[in-house]
């Protein structure tokens, strides 16, 4: 059976938003609306939400999430609300949460839960709010279902809101928040358009279970930053510009970005991605021209599949680099994929993906993550 989906947008205020893609959502699915999965800035109230689409659509599985902005087709959304709503004969899907964030609960919830997701193309989605540690997420999750797993998702290091619920059970709650599912084929595309700066260096000493790299050619790892900035370096370090310069590791042709995050008084940096020792890498910088030449080459393993749904997870910190480049690279998506496609999709300040590459889950800040699901 092919995957049934629709998806709606509504960019009124309060009650209303939610009444609105109800009706759109029943006018595509009048008889049942199995699975629905709501998207909304932090200008609504989720337990309102919740109410007002149970009581219309009567959904089997409904699921929400915050983020700060939203994506819509060919643009970017500062604050509405967008519904999906799918069908899939034979899927299964879960939303799991746990307060609970160390390794060993979210691996034993992984692990209870997952045991009745046997069918074909697993995946799970996973939203981090701030008080996760992405280190504890990656081990519980490996734990449980191993680093080959199709697992991608969003992680938010900042606060967008005084609180970020979760829409889940039938209730309104905080946490570690996931999605669980089988029988739905989901692919997945990193976009990057990052270009090296200057010669390698050779990361030479890290801590990877805390996410530090320690040296960087022999050195303390920011003295490389000194290095290459100069007299700007003052700056640099002040304003936390760290994260607008990931570390670019070739593999396989490709780059695979280390999203550095900031620095300890001893010279060590703090990153996000898996970094071993007596590793060449180079400054990366996100370079909008190569971008939008090559983005419609890099669509092209999600263009074949013809239609179907794309969920989006872009990261805040590649918008504050793009800045009105941000807006164009979405509208530069939608072109490339076409009408048949249609798009919906969240900002958070990480994306977490499946490194087929690697056979492991990466995580990354600077990179755009388009999901195809049929």
């Amino acid at each position: 059976m092919s995957f049934k989906f629709t998806t709606a947008l509504s960019l009124k205020s309060g009650e209303q938003a939610a009444k609105e893609i109800s009706l759109k959502i029943k006018s595509v699915f009048p008889k049942e609306a199995k699975y629905v999965i709501i998207l909304a800035t932090p200008h609504y109230q989720p337990l309102t939400t919740l109410k007002i689409l149970d009581f219309t659509l009567k959904p089997k599985k409904l699921m929400g999430l915050q983020a700060p902005l939203l994506i819509f087709e060919s643009a970017i959304v500062k604050k509405g609300m967008i519904g999906l709503c799918f069908d899939q004969e034979d899927a299964i899907v879960k939303d799991l949460l746990t307060q609970d964030v160390s390794s060993q609960s979210i691996e034993s919830l992984l692990r209870l839960k997952s045991k009745d997701l046997n069918g074909p193309h697993q995946f799970l989605f996973s939203c981090l709010p701030p008080e996760v540690n992405y280190s504890d997420y990656l081990r519980g999750v490996e734990l449980s279902l191993g680093k080959a797993y199709n697992v991608f998702g969003a992680g938010f290091m900042k606060k967008y809101a005084s609180r970020q619920f979760h829409i889940t059970n039938g209730s309104v709650d905080q946490g570690l928040f996931n999605i669980a599912g089988t029988d739905i084929k989901i692919d997945t595309l990193n976009i990057g358009g990052y270009l090296p700066l200057g010669r390698p260096f050779v990361i030479t000493k890290v801590v990877s279970d805390k996410g530090l790299i320690m040296e960087i050619n022999n050195r303390p790892a920011m003295d490389i930053y000194k290095k290459y900035f100069e007299e700007k370096f003052d700056d640099l370090k002040n304003r936390n510009f760290f994260p607008l310069y990931p570390l670019g590791v070739k593999e396989n042709g490709n780059y695979r970005m280390i999203s550095i995050l900031n620095y300890l008084e001893d010279g060590s940096l703090i990153c996000l991605g898996d970094v071993k020792e007596n590793t060449q890498a180079h400054f990366m910088l996100l370079h909008q021209p190569t971008l939008f030449e090559t983005i419609g080459d890099a669509l092209k393993p999600i263009r074949k599949n013809g239609e179907g749904l794309i969920f989006m997870i872009n990261s805040m910190l590649r918008k504050k680099i793009l800045m009105d480049g941000a807006s164009e690279e979405v509208y530069q998506v939608k072109h490339h994929l076409g009408e048949k496609f249609k798009i919906i999709g969240m900002f958070a300040d990480y994306i977490i993906f499946p490194n087929r590459e690697k056979r492991e889950i990466g995580m990354d800040t600077g990179s755009l993550l388009v999901t195809s699901w049929r």
